[in-house]
Parts: structure tokens; sequence; C-alpha cells
């Protein structure tokens, strides 16, 4: 009996204008079933697929909008912390403009969403800002701070474990 595996790769990538575009792609295979008693075996055909999966998405991503590496800091698909800018209050996003702060509404909204994960709640979300961007939740930008309730949405959802992304016991 075949073994069906599936991967799944997703990527949002920051945009000119503040927006943002992304991809994402599920692929489904079957695998000899012996392969669970040999874990290499089965492991490289997964990877193989993760691969294709990878670059499909970065295929897409440049066709939409030019290459997208330029606004990723690599593996895992998130935007680079933008640099600061002056003193100014803003900051430059990777394309060298500048990023507005994250707005009122952004950062009330994550605040809300944090409350309603179990393990998570206020204390921990700044925690979470300063592990995927270095920073603290008043310092976001705009895009980091779609990228935090994205991240919260998915934690939410299940999707994602918050040990996983604070690297810590839930």
């Amino acid at each position: 009996m075949p073994l069906k595996t599936n991967v799944g790769v997703s990527r949002k990538v920051a945009d000119n204008n503040y927006g943002s575009r992304g991809a994402s792609v599920n692929l489904e295979v079957e695998l000899d079933s012996t392969l669970i008693n040999e874990p290499e075996r089965f492991h490289e055909p997964i990877r193989q697929v993760f691969r294709l999966a990878q670059q499909s998405i970065d295929e897409e991503l440049e066709r939409q909008h030019g290459p997208a590496s330029h606004a990723t800091n690599g593996s895992n698909g998130h935007a680079a912390p933008p640099a600061h800018n002056g003193g100014n209050g803003q900051h430059a996003n990777a394309n060298g403009r500048a990023a507005a702060n994250a707005s009122g509404k952004q950062l009330e909204y994550a605040r809300q969403l944090a409350k309603s994960i179990q393990g998570l709640g206020i204390g921990r979300l700044e925690n979470l800002a300063e592990k995927m961007f270095g920073k603290q939740l008043v310092a976001l930008t705009t895009l980091d701070a779609s990228g935090l309730i994205d991240t919260l949405k998915s934690i939410k959802a299940g999707e994602i474990d918050i040990s996983a992304v604070l690297g810590t016991a839930a």
C-alpha cells in the first residue's frame, strides 16, 4: 500500500509600495510504504519534493514581480527587519524607502489575537515580536505588524506551535 506524503511551502514578501505578495504550493506524492522502516531513504524523496516546492514558490514570486530574494531574510520567508533611518520614527525597507510605523489598529489587533491564544497572552507577544523582528512591539513597521498578525493567526488556527516560534516550551 503506498504511503501518501504532502509537502507544502508558503512565502510572503514585501512589495515596493508597503504591500506584500505571496505564493503557496502543496504537493502530494505517493511513496513506497516499505520506506517507513528506512528513515534516510524515506526522507530523501521528501527533501526532493520540498526543494521542488521551494523552487516553484521562488519562480512564482519572481514571475509576479521580479526577484523575491531581496525582500526576505532567507530560509524562513519573513520580510527582513528594516534598518532604522535617522531618528524620524520611520524605517527604511528592503528597497531603501521609508516604511511607516505599525498602526494602532494593527497593534491592538495583535494584542487581541495574543489574548485569545492559550499560552501566549500579552506578555509573550512582546517576546514574539523580539524573536521575529529583533525589536519591541511598538517599534514594528506596518509590514512587521502584518507578518506578526499572520503568525498569530496561524498559531491560533493550530498551523504553528507557539513553542516552535518562541523557542521555548509552551
